[in-house]
């Protein structure tokens, strides 16, 4: 079926299938909340709204505004023309003049499943974005964090795909809920 085009965080639950067994409930709620609070701000921002800002995101907000990020987009829907995944970037725009796609992580640690969800994300552009990863854990102190390309991390995310469509071939009615 045509319209089955697998998001990249199901083709990441394939490689990481544990990856959140040992996270809290709450901080997953955390990290939620704190992402749709920075879709308003930025497209507050973008639609020329007063900007609503929860006390949680004001680091974010303060280095966004400091280093005079110009936005682009919110929680933009991507597909890769030929590969054919999609998903959700948190903020496209420009950062000193550059192309970038953000990702935002308000989390202590950054895992190897960041980095290859940001490699997908990466490879979904041409010409090729930069990638920013901007982890705020909960000091509150932003630490950007401009991520190379990474060959390994491209070949592990298309190992993955080629995974999904072979147990979608499988099983085609346990992996419905994991398209678009």
């Amino acid at each position: 079926m045509p319209n089955d085009i697998p998001r990249v965080s199901a083709i990441l639950k394939l490689l990481f299938p544990h990856a959140l067994d040992f996270v809290d409930e709450s901080a997953l709620l955390r990290g939620a909340r704190l992402h749709f609070a920075m879709e308003c701000y930025v497209n507050d921002r973008l639609y020329g709204f007063p900007p609503t800002i929860i006390p949680e995101i004001q680091p974010m907000v303060d280095w966004l505004e400091r280093e005079e990020v110009e936005f682009e987009a919110a929680e933009a829907r991507v597909e890769h023309p030929t590969y054919r995944y999609c998903g959700h970037e948190d903020l496209r725009g420009r950062w000193r003049g550059t192309p970038c796609v953000f990702d935002y992580k308000f989390a202590e640690s950054i895992s190897t499943q960041n980095l290859v969800q940001l490699e997908a994300y990466r490879q979904v552009h041409t010409p090729k974005r930069q990638t920013v990863l901007l982890q705020c854990p909960r000091d509150g102190r932003v630490r950007p964090q401009i991520i190379k390309p990474h060959a390994a991390h491209w070949a592990i995310f298309l190992s993955a795909l080629n995974v999904w469509h072979f147990h979608r071939a499988q099983h085609p009615k346990e992996v419905q809920s994991h398209v678009k």
